[in-house]
């Protein structure tokens, strides 16, 4: 299930190397992969980013519009 998230998220055409991590409801890193030409921080930058949405019980698309609103 992992696998199909991280296929899907690299599927969109963003215009920008990326790397996404899945984690579980704990946080716990359960897949990482960095796109080609994403630089090599990228994927803590990601981590970091599933492990907040996961301890707010958010999505990180809904952490980022809570960002943005609360700057």
């Amino acid at each position: 299930m992992a696998e199909k998230a991280v296929k899907a998220a690299q599927a969109k055409e963003l215009d920008t190397p990326m790397s996404v991590s899945e984690v579980d409801e704990s946080g716990r890193l359960v897949l990482c992969a960095r796109g080609d030409g994403a630089s090599f921080s990228a994927t803590d930058t990601s981590r970091a980013k599933a492990v907040a949405a996961a301890a707010f019980r958010r999505s990180t698309k809904e952490m980022n519009e809570w960002r943005e609103s609360a700057p």
